[in-house]
């Protein structure tokens, strides 16, 4: 179990001569607490992030056995949240399946939250003293990490992950598209690998020919990828950028772009895990000549 030891030791806190969970192992409301808590609400709100996806933890040991130094039973549960506008408009769970590794989810799941939600939740562990430890906060400002009693005397774990919101990095391939224009490379050859899984061959790779900025000449090194036409392919630096760009703008699909030490864009691929579609899925410079 991913907090299992902490968990425990807490709960050994917790049992220390008998007392009342209400009286151990909490951090009482007092300045640093709350105005660290109104610090990380500027920085969200500062961030100005309004579509993301992240993904939430909740562990939860049952109160029985917090006084014997046993520990009660423990459950877990998860939702990967789609949000857009303070709202989930998407929700899936691990599965556990090898072929799909989320199935949708109810949106009434307990671990089903926005940003927001997750602040109320520590904002009223804190008013009603029940916040156990140390609130962690991420640098954009959402709670990542914190413990509190629920109502039944369960210790619940919170942990937030894969956090990931679009402008961000449709803003970076954005200023490297702009650098890539500006720096005038508008004569060269490049040559594609394509990034897929069962629907093609993964060593398929296009080569094409730019003079001018314009493509003057394309084709495949090797055998065509099944269902796949060459009009798929970008012809081109810039619309290579342009179609990492509109990849990165969406939220169900994992999105990760590399860059060639030299600056330009090096490889992007979508790896969507609610399941399995044909579509944009990735390329990969495989290697980029300036022409004379």
């Amino acid at each position: 179990m991913k907090y299992y030891l902490l968990i425990l030791s807490c709960l050994m806190l917790w049992s220390c001569d008998g007392a009342d969970y209400a009286e151990q192992g909490k951090l009482k409301p007092n300045g640093e607490a709350i105005s660290n808590i109104d610090l990380a609400k500027a920085a969200w709100l500062d961030s100005n992030i309004s579509r993301y996806r992240m993904h939430v933890f909740r562990d939860t040991v049952e109160a029985s056995g917090a006084y014997d130094n046993t520990v009660g039973n423990v459950y877990s549960e998860n939702s990967l949240v789609l949000v857009n506008n303070q709202k989930i408009v998407e929700s899936y769970q691990l599965s556990g399946a090898s072929f799909f590794e989320y199935e949708p989810q109810m949106p009434n799941a307990s671990t089903a939250m926005t940003v927001e939600e997750l602040f109320m939740m520590v904002e009223d562990a804190f008013i009603s003293e029940r916040i156990v430890g140390q609130v962690n906060f991420h640098e954009l400002g959402y709670p990542q990490d914190f413990q509190y009693f629920d109502s039944e005397g369960g210790l619940v774990s919170i942990h937030v992950e894969d956090f990931y919101y679009p402008q961000a990095v449709v803003a970076k391939l954005g200023r490297k598209k702009r650098e890539w224009i500006e720096k005038g490379s508008a004569n060269y050859s490049m040559v594609l690998a394509l990034h897929c899984r069962d629907f093609c061959e993964a060593t398929s790779q296009f080569y094409s020919e730019v003079v001018d900025s314009e493509c003057v000449s394309k084709g495949y090194y090797e055998t065509p990828p099944v269902n796949i036409s060459l009009d798929y392919f970008p012809v081109s630096m810039v619309d290579l950028y342009d179609k990492a760009i509109a990849a990165a703008d969406t939220l169900d699909s994992k999105f990760t772009v590399s860059y060639h030490p030299d600056g330009h864009l090096n490889a992007y691929y979508l790896d969507s895990p609610f399941g399995f579609s044909v579509g944009d899925l990735g390329f990969e410079v495989k290697s980029l000549s300036l022409l004379q």
